[in-house]
Parts: structure tokens; C-alpha cells; sequence
């Protein structure tokens, strides 16, 4: 039975001190988590505290803002001096190019006046040009045919009439500016002469109009036909012999 009641208490103790060694514990745990607790508040409030600056770190902000404004605005200045320039080139350039445009094309308004006038006054200049030209060849025409030699007294009183109205006509042309081109024993011209014949006689000038076979004409400064000539021409070789 003392044995009994001794394991009991034994066993009573065991159990209370188990139970006092948990409450322990518990009680430690609860201090720690209060001081987590405590700590994480502590955190939290000094997060959420603004931080406090120096007036003089304050100061030393405030100077470098300024320098950052000052420098960007230096750079804005330079930027905005460089577009200005370039735009004033552009614009010089623009009217540079406008001014030159202007004076050709006043200079082409110029040269087209000019020609213009100059069409015009060629036109009342040479006005009878095509007239007097269709007019030549039946002229010249009735004149070889009034210089046919004829006996007969009656048919040359008659011819003399032709004769004088065909001097008429010549002298109105020849006063309009027609002149007839001299080419009988003158040196031949391509420009004036055209050579339908050629003979070699070294008894006549070389390179000289012995006949004329049709008549060439000039109106004012314009060549309208140009005489139908026979040229003499020839050569000599080293011998001295024609060519």
C-alpha cells in the first residue's frame, strides 16, 4: 500500500511539473511573439516617419537642381540658336534661288520681245517677198523674148510698147529692194552663182562667169534665185600642159 501511495505522488509530482514546465512555455512564447510584435511596430513607425534632411544637404540639392536647370537650358539655347541658323540659311538660300528664277525668267521675257519685234519687223520688211519672187520668172521670161531680134517694122513698134512697160515693172521692183546679181564676167560665188555649164579655155579667166543663162535676183539683203551660170575653168600641171 506505501509503495502504491509513493508511485502515486511520484507520479502527481511528474504531472504538475510537466504542466508548470509547459506553462513556461507558453509564457516565454507569448514574450517572444510581443516582441516581434513590438519590433514590427517599431519598423513600421519609423518607415512611415518622413525622413529628416539637413538644412545643409537641403542647400546642396537645391544647387544642383539649379545647375541641372542651368545646363539644360544652356543646351536648350544652343539647340534652339542652331535650328534658328539653319533656318536662316534655308530662307537665304529659298530666296537666293527665288531671285535667280526671277531673272531668267525676265531675261527670257526680254529675249522673246525681242525676237518677237525682230519676227515682226521681217515680216513687213520682206511682206512682198513671196509675191515678187513668183513674179520674176514670167518677167524674166517676157524680157528674152523682147530682146529676140525681129525685122519687121510693125512687130517692133509693137515690142517697143512691151519694152517700156516691162522697164516700168523693173524699175517699181527695183525700187521695192529687188536688184538682179551681177555674174557676167564677175568671179564665181558659190553663195550667188550656180554653175549649169563649164568649158577650160585658157584664153579667158580662171574661175570667172563667161555666161549667164538665167538671171539671179536679191531682195533688200535675201538672195530670192541665184544666177545660172557657165563657168571657165582649168588647170595647169607641172608640165606646164592644161587640166
Amino acid at each position: 500500500m506505501n509503495k502504491n501511495k509513493k508511485t502515486h505522488n511520484n507520479e502527481e509530482k511528474i504531472k504538475k511539473s510537466n504542466h508548470q514546465t509547459e506553462e513556461v512555455k507558453k509564457d516565454q512564447d507569448c514574450g517572444c511573439q510581443d516582441n516581434k510584435k513590438d519590433n514590427a511596430s517599431q519598423e513600421e513607425s519609423k518607415n512611415n516617419q518622413p525622413e529628416k534632411f539637413s538644412k545643409e544637404d537641403c542647400d546642396g540639392c537645391d544647387k544642383k537642381k539649379d545647375e541641372q536647370s542651368s545646363f539644360n537650358s544652356h543646351d536648350k539655347d544652343n539647340s534652339s540658336s542652331k535650328d534658328e541658323k539653319d533656318l536662316q540659311a534655308e530662307l537665304l538660300q529659298l530666296k537666293t534661288e527665288l531671285i535667280n528664277e526671277k531673272l531668267k525668267s525676265q531675261a527670257d521675257l526680254e529675249n522673246l520681245k525681242k525676237r518677237l519685234q525682230k519676227e515682226k519687223v521681217a515680216d513687213v520688211k520682206y511682206a512682198s517677198m513671196n509675191l515678187i519672187t513668183d513674179m520674176l520668172v514670167p518677167l524674166e521670161q517676157l524680157g528674152q523674148v523682147l530682146e529676140m531680134p525681129n525685122e519687121d517694122e510693125m512687130l517692133q513698134k509693137f515690142l517697143f510698147g512691151f519694152k517700156m512697160i516691162n522697164k516700168q515693172i523693173n524699175d517699181v521692183l527695183e525700187k521695192d529692194g529687188v536688184a538682179e546679181i551681177k555674174a557676167l564676167g564677175e568671179k564665181f560665188d558659190p553663195k550667188y552663182h550656180h554653175a549649169l555649164e563649164k568649158i577650160s579655155d585658157e584664153k579667158q579667166p580662171n574661175g570667172v562667169n563667161v555666161a549667164v543663162l538665167q538671171k539671179g535676183f536679191l531682195y533688200k539683203d535675201k538672195i530670192i534665185k541665184p544666177a545660172m551660170v557657165k563657168i571657165n575653168e582649168w588647170s595647169e600641171n607641172k608640165n606646164g600642159e592644161n587640166k
